[in-house]
């Protein structure tokens, strides 16, 4: 799949069904083994075959460790239910099953953060996550991954189930070419006119002898142990003459490796104390002591943002003054809103959630006395649970208006922000849209807003809308509301702005 100058129109129809790294019509989407022999079955004990449904074959990528896969981020952007990543693999026609196959379902998939930026495939690698574990054999084994000293070979050999030429027919079974290492210098002024090269960038390649799209995200090998010193990211053509394929340097990413995929255990005790009614809590542990002791005024409302570094988290209600009337309620935040959601009621004992970000809700009954409560959360397991919320504010006044981006100017694209209305005083309210300026599609389905009212002890979507139609207002039983705020990747405008009273 690394991305070629291709005009053949027979690639057209396929080059529709294949991850594209570049959209510019200088960078076509077709990259292939190009002037490669067959592997020996399972020469390559650490590759895998990628498949992203509906389409089958995708891309490839390198067992790490029984869990772990490494491959391209280019290869990595789509729903995780709809990959699957196969060991064991030689001949991937419809009637090769060989026997040897292990189909695992990626579980995770971490993008490195600085993908894409300044040059387009700057960065160009992710991890995914198997489950189960590969189970580890003479032809199902980790790849070595290079530390940060790794010097290039002169001689590198790449692999993958690529095309054997340029717009010709696919293989059965597994290539491999070897290719003849290309000095950065020379690869970068090559490139020139394509933004160059970046430092995390390696080349081979020669006439002739090339990697190609369906082959990214797949291994470049080095040395004697087949190193990983490279994964298929992007180029110009398939095996053209002065361009050489460019590969996302493993060893550049060797500390980043490490510490996405060595799980981190939790905190020997909480590292944030948190005594306020809501708001946000980005941490990996924290104890949350509210009105321990004291009366909590009836009906009473608090929401935080629980944001966590590590993608399990384990929380235990460790002292409680609350009554049969009162609630604290965990539910699973992500970009499609509010999700499931679960009730603590009993002390000492552990809830465990999958995911790195909540919302967690306390609700004082309406004829108390509840005296409050102290909870802890603890977050370990693997990093990367979530990205930072692009905008949060947490709303307390009794009255009030807010407005998005703060300080005017245009939103960004990939927006996540969060608001969270919650007069302190309690009592219903009414949520008013003064100014709406936001992309427009039918079903909303590009930027978005959405509301959600505390009803019946759950986050119920009240509205979702985009556009510049302002909706009617409408009301906040009991003064609780989240808004949200989500967009895509292309097309902004200037936000907008919202009261309560």
């Amino acid at each position: 799949m690394k991305i070629a100058f291709v005009t053949i129109v027979a690639l057209v129809a396929m080059a529709s069904a294949m991850p594209a790294k570049k959209q510019d019509s200088y960078f076509p989407t077709n990259r292939f083994i190009v002037g490669g022999v067959p592997a020996t079955p399972y020469e390559f004990p650490h590759i895998v075959d990628m498949r992203l449904s509906p389409y089958g074959h995708w891309c490839a990528g390198s067992i790490i460790s029984p869990e772990w896969v490494v491959t391209a981020a280019h290869c990595s952007d789509s729903a995780m239910t709809s990959y699957t990543l196969t060991a064991g693999e030689h001949n991937i026609t419809s009637g090769g099953v060989e026997g040897t196959e292990q189909v695992r379902q990626v579980v995770k998939i971490i993008i490195h953060p600085g993908y894409g930026s300044p040059h387009r495939y700057e960065n160009d690698i992710a991890l995914m996550k198997v489950a189960p574990p590969f189970d580890l054999s003479t032809i199902v084994q980790p790849v070595v991954v290079p530390d940060v000293n790794f010097a290039p070979t002169s001689i590198a050999t790449v692999a993958g189930w690529g095309v054997l030429t340029q717009g010709g027919a696919y293989p059965d079974v597994l290539m491999k070419v070897d290719v003849p290492f290309v000095d950065d210098a020379t690869c970068n002024a090559n490139y020139v006119e394509y933004g160059g090269t970046a430092e995390s960038m390696i080349c081979y390649g020669e006439a002739g002898k090339d990697s190609c799209q369906a082959d990214s995200g797949g291994p470049i090998m080095c040395g004697p142990d087949n190193a990983l010193c490279g994964i298929v990211s992007w180029g110009y053509g398939c095996a053209v003459a002065g361009f050489p394929g460019v590969y996302t340097e493993t060893s550049y990413f060797a500390d980043w490796i490490k510490e996405m995929t060595t799980p981190t255990a939790e905190d020997p005790a909480p590292v944030t104390t948190v005594t306020n009614c809501g708001g946000m809590i980005e941490s990996s542990s924290a104890a949350i002591n509210f009105n321990l002791g004291s009366n909590v005024a009836p009906n009473q409302k608090c929401a935080w943002v629980v944001k966590a570094p590590y993608d399990q988290l384990r929380m235990q209600l460790v002292e409680s003054g609350l009554t049969s009337g009162d609630g604290i309620y965990v539910t699973e935040y992500n970009l499609v809103g509010p999700g499931r959601q679960v009730q603590i009621t009993t002390v000492g004992e552990d809830v465990m959630l999958t995911g790195a970000m909540y919302f967690l809700t306390f609700v004082a009954g309406p004829s108390g006395p509840s005296q409050g409560f102290s909870l802890e959360f603890y977050s370990s397991g693997f990093p990367g649970g979530s990205d930072a919320l692009s905008g949060f504010a947490h709303l307390t006044t009794p009255t009030g208006s807010h407005s998005y981006p703060v300080g005017g100017g245009s939103y960004q694209n990939n927006e996540n922000a969060v608001f969270i209305v919650n007069p302190e005083a309690g009592g219903d309210r009414t949520l008013t849209f003064t100014r709406v300026d936001l992309e427009s599609a039918s079903d909303c389905g590009y930027d978005a807003l959405a509301v959600y009212t505390w009803t019946n002890n759950q986050y119920t979507q009240s509205l979702r809308f985009c556009g510049t139609t302002m909706p009617n207002p409408f009301p906040i039983p009991g003064g609780l509301s989240l808004v949200t705020f989500t967009t895509d990747s292309s097309i902004t405008a200037t936000g907008f702005d919202f009261s309560w009273a």
